[in-house]
């Protein structure tokens, strides 16, 4: 079963853990909503959907037209985001009476790996670079129909306006769980709010305001940019739709062997997904011990209808 951070936190009593994956969901929008799935191995073998079947009505004696969902085989290997946090010792020793100084490197660790992982997934291409795996920047293409433009797919950027919200939204095939945009864009969003004299709808949500749109909440992030090329444009950002629907719209990945394993009487032994953290040990040729932060991750994307782009978005 796929679980987001959030629930895996309330299923485990190893307070580390709860810690970890705490600080994670904390400083990544996106990892609150999210869902992990356990697989076995260093790769995932699944088959994205392209485009749908169909069907239609008949009268007796018709020839009935044959159509098929078409798929596309699609390998997606697990990639290695670590850091390493050498807390020196002396430190340790005389500073820890207020505030534990490893706990605060590992949190201060823990927050970096959980940005470097939105950053792959918005913009990781492992064509470019073999070590991250493909965000939804190139999952999302006019060749798979879920890329569209700003002012009806104009040629240069255009002034965000809350009809290409809703252009982009119809665009995904199924229900959209999340919309993740820049700050600006947010900004931007506010704006038009504003402007017709109502307010974005607001819900509290683990002591965090969390903005909504249509009903689907709103991740902001950093690392989408703000300074994106469209014709003749040069200052765009992109805005996705994502659905997460299980065996539709887009799921992390992590090996088994790195979750937390919590056994619960009613569903039997659990995989917790997120970052792990390894005491490396004292390090030889200074006083200080080495902790590693590392996760074993990926993501995948069922259905090529379950995610999309709305990209020359103008502030």
């Amino acid at each position: 079963m796929a679980l987001t951070l959030v629930e895996s936190a309330k299923l485990s009593v190893n307070q580390v853990y709860q810690g970890v994956v705490q600080t994670a969901y904390t400083f990544s929008q996106i990892l609150r909503f999210l869902k992990f799935d356990a697989i076995k191995g260093n790769a995932y073998q699944y088959a994205r959907e392209n485009a749908a079947s169909t069907a239609t009505v008949y009268d007796p004696g018709d020839t009935i037209a044959e159509s098929t969902t078409s798929f596309t085989q699609i390998t997606t290997a697990l990639k290695r985001i670590i850091g390493d946090a050498a807390i020196d010792e002396f430190a340790q020793q005389t500073r820890s009476d207020q505030m534990d100084q490893t706990a605060v490197q590992i949190a201060l660790k823990v927050r970096a790996v959980a940005e470097q992982f939105e950053s792959l997934f918005i913009a990781g291409d492992s064509a470019g670079n073999s070590k991250q795996f493909d965000g939804l920047r190139v999952m999302c293409t006019t060749a798979n129909s879920n890329r569209v433009g700003c002012g009806s797919d104009a040629t240069d950027g255009m002034v965000l306006a809350l009809e290409d919200l809703d252009y982009l939204i119809d665009t995904v095939k199924g229900p959209v769980d999340l919309l993740i945009m820049s700050q600006k864009s947010k900004r931007k969003l506010k704006n038009l709010f504003r402007g017709s004299g109502a307010s974005m709808e607001t819900r509290s949500e683990l002591g965090t305001p969390v903005d909504y749109y249509s009903g689907i909440p709103i991740a902001a992030t950093n690392f989408i940019g703000d300074a994106l090329t469209k014709g003749g444009t040069v200052d765009c950002s992109e805005i996705y739709a994502v659905s997460l629907a299980e065996g539709f719209g887009v799921v992390g990945m992590q090996n088994e062997g790195t979750m937390q394993s919590v056994e619960r009487p009613d569903t039997g032994v659990m995989r917790l997904p997120g970052p792990q953290v390894v005491q490396i040990g004292p390090m030889e040729t200074v006083d200080a011990n080495k902790w590693r932060v590392r996760w074993y991750t990926a993501i995948a994307a069922y259905s090529n209808r379950g995610i999309a782009c709305l990209d020359g978005v103008r502030s």
